[in-house]
């Protein structure tokens, strides 16, 4: 899968929300690259808001490249929501100053339960 993102906010999916689920989903050998700065960025998706969560899922391989002044992951760029049993081993990277994290880029206080429970394979 080749994403290249123009706007501030996106992955395979741009932003999940309302309760949204991904469940299973696996992704291998991404190469995902923000061209905006300040963006939002990860190869599963760019923002997963509070009350939606991501369950056993996984970016295995590939790479997420973002500008100056983003968050990158490698399963989400910013979390708020809830990560469980999921694990990457993607590469990321972030031109200038920024914040990159393994599974995700960052996340909020109104992140729910463990932001994340990874389990690397």
């Amino acid at each position: 899968m080749t994403v290249t993102i123009s706007s501030a906010v996106g992955g395979l999916f741009g932003f999940l929300e309302n309760g949204g689920v991904i469940r299973e989903l696996g992704i291998i050998n991404p190469n995902v690259t923000a061209t905006a700065n300040g963006a939002y960025v990860g190869a599963i998706a760019g923002v997963i808001r509070s009350g939606s969560r991501v369950h056993s899922s996984y970016v295995r391989e590939g790479s997420v490249t973002v500008a100056v002044n983003s968050r990158a992951g490698e399963l989400v760029g910013v979390n708020q929501g809830t990560i469980e049993a999921g694990y990457a081993t993607a590469a990321v990277s972030v031109a200038g100053s920024g914040v990159s994290n393994n599974i995700r880029g960052s996340a909020t206080s109104a992140a729910t339960s463990p932001p994340v429970t990874p389990s690397r394979r």
